[in-house]
């Protein structure tokens, strides 16, 4: 069976088994076990692989699910940091994340994935997920900053038993219920979308966008929505996505219409994911607006998670065996920029750098090609691939890691050893459409 094959069989997979919990009453768009996302870190990654082996629980699954539990004793004093403007009314909300580097001495923000300015659109509010606990002294009266006033106060088991218990009573007693309830993640979507949904029952939207994971929060928000006032525009904006994108899968508190940077994302969206053909919108992208083919080439890039460390480390080296001496440019390490201070990463490069130079000779800076080799599950792949280099993906788990001409028809795959691949591309602009007209927002995404 191929790699496309082995995907598209665990998809339905995941369709059966959502299916299965939304005729028991689970409710999934706030569950953090229906949010499949394929990260090794989260409980969707628990909950595919269980799928794949056909097992229902293990020591591993059971530790997985108390951590969610425990989880949600650090979600105590989330609120509102700054007051609602009630003098002013607002015609969109848009919801997005938050650091204090994307806010402007004058009080402003921009946000890094839609690339505007809160002042670029004055009557639009803005709700922001604060990733930071001093917010900054300036904000201005059309923006919102829900987070937690003081981070370092992590753990109030008092609130945790009192969750657990509004959650017994809520789900009658149901365990199934109660499990689905009871993470960190389900909690988020409640406390969140409770903030949001009094602020949308104080100001007269017309139309909400989310920078959208599909997360449950993000659906939480969606689904109360769509209960108070149907007629409200609903969006989400895909700024990214994954080889084997399983977390977007169409369900309960989906968007009315999703916005999506590539027409190979439309086409595994409608093929494989459910999305019906009139919920989806082919636009630029935002996030990606020139090609970055500098970014990417003679780089070796780390992703997100390294739970396949040894097996990436060993791939590596087959990689380079079989290599010619002396006919590669070097390359650099590139750390995922989120994981700069992450202890796993600073092992992980450190082998890398030892491997480097123990085939120090397959290197030289007077080398014609240049390469670009990924490790293990990332979406950057796309961005070298329609910046118009060949790339090399080394894999820890070629189903959830690796793109297939299956779910993406425009990449041209090519087998290099077990776990390692080669990609280019059969014609440009289908897997991201870079952004490269003026006043994108105002064309596309005003509604």
């Amino acid at each position: 069976m191929t790699i496309g094959e082995n995907q598209i069989k665990l998809i339905n997979l995941a369709k059966n088994y959502l299916s299965k919990l939304s005729s028991s009453k689970v409710d999934v768009a706030e569950s953090t076990f229906c949010w499949l996302l394929n990260l090794p870190t989260a409980p969707g990654y628990y909950v595919l692989k269980n799928l794949q082996k056909k097992k229902i629980i293990s020591i591993s699954g059971l530790f997985l699910i108390l951590k969610q539990f425990i989880g949600i004793s650090i979600l105590h004093n989330f609120k509102l940091l700054n007051k609602i403007n009630l003098e002013e009314n607002f015609d969109k909300l848009i919801i997005s994340w938050a650091k204090k580097s994307d806010f402007e001495i004058n009080g402003s923000y921009t946000d890094r994935y839609l690339k505007i300015n809160s002042r670029y659109r004055p009557r639009t509010m803005w709700f922001l997920l604060y990733l930071e606990d001093k917010i900054p002294k300036s904000i201005d009266n059309n923006i919102l900053i829900f987070g937690k006033a003081n981070l370092k106060k992590k753990y109030n088991f008092f609130y945790i038993i009192k969750v657990f218990f509004n959650n017994i009573k809520k789900s009658k007693g149901s365990f199934t219920r109660v499990l689905h309830m009871s993470s960190r993640s389900s909690h988020f979507a409640k406390i969140v979308s409770d903030t949001v949904i009094e602020i949308v029952k104080l100001k007269n939207f017309k139309s909400v966008l989310i920078i959208y994971e599909a997360q449950p929060f993000q659906n939480t928000i969606f689904k109360k929505i769509k209960k108070i006032n149907s007629n409200i525009n609903l969006a989400g904006y895909l700024h990214t996505t994954q080889p084997l994108p399983l977390f977007c899968m169409h369900r309960s508190g989906s968007p009315d219409l999703l916005l999506v940077h590539g027409s190979s994302q439309i086409f595994h969206l409608k093929e494989y994911f459910d999305w019906p053909s009139n919920k989806l919108r082919l636009v630029p992208s935002l996030r990606y607006q020139k090609k970055v083919a500098e970014k990417y080439s003679s780089n070796l890039i780390l992703p997100y998670s390294l739970s396949f460390g040894k097996i990436l480390i060993n791939q590596f080296k087959t990689f380079l065996n079989k290599i010619e001496k002396k006919s590669i440019k070097p390359l650099v390490i590139r750390n995922h920029p989120f994981m700069t201070e992450s202890k796993v990463h600073k092992r992980f490069i450190r082998d890398l750098e030892n491997v480097l130079l123990e085939y120090n000779d397959r290197f030289s800076d007077k080398a014609k090609k240049s390469i670009s080799v990924f490790l293990g599950g990332t979406s950057s792949i796309l961005e070298a691939l329609e910046s118009g280099l060949t790339v090399t993906h080394i894999c820890g788990d070629l189903v959830f890691e690796s793109y297939s001409k299956s779910i993406w028809p425009a990449i041209k795959v090519k087998s290099i050893d077990r776990n390692i691949l080669e990609y280019s591309l059969n014609c440009y602009g289908k897997c991201i459409n870079f952004g490269s007209e003026d006043k994108i927002f105002e064309k596309y995404f005003n509604f």
